[in-house]
Formats: structure tokens, sequence, C-alpha cells
């Protein structure tokens, strides 16, 4: 089951939670531990990756303007190609 992280709108503590595939008769409390306010955001996780071959080769970051103000990011991870 994969596991999401939800940030309190009220308090802006970041917490985990399991849910399943949508046909889980298992039902997940969707609030906060730390303060109980029933807004929460989704956060994009951190990730954890390894690499393989390519010695030495490190990830390529291209940013570009996406929006008023806003920047958003790129990650090319070294690898073997498709």
């Amino acid at each position: 089951m994969p596991i999401y992280e939800f940030k309190c709108v009220q308090c802006g503590d970041i917490q985990e939670f399991i849910l399943g595939a949508g046909n889980d008769s298992e039902e997940v409390e969707m609030k906060c531990k730390a303060c109980g306010c029933e807004t929460l955001e989704r956060v994009i996780s951190r990730v954890g990756c390894c690499k393989t071959g390519q010695q030495g080769a490190k990830p390529q970051v291209s940013s570009q303007t996406c929006g008023s103000g806003n920047t958003c990011a790129t990650i090319d991870l070294p690898g073997p190609s498709r």
C-alpha cells in the first residue's frame, strides 16, 4: 500500500498516511494527529534511489519559469537508457 505525506493547514505538522487502492474496506481518518484539524494538503515526498553503472555520473538539474514568479525543476538521473 502506498504511503502519502500530508501537511496540516493549521499547525504545519507533516504526517504520513497509508492509503489503499480504493477497493479496501478499511477507512483512514484524515485528521492532523497534532492538533486535530481536518484540513490537510498533500505534499510531495522525498524519494531514495540507487544508481548503477556510469561511475561518477551525476544527476542533471534544469530549471525553467512556470508562471508568474514560479520556477520548476526537472532532474535527469543517470542510468541505463531505454
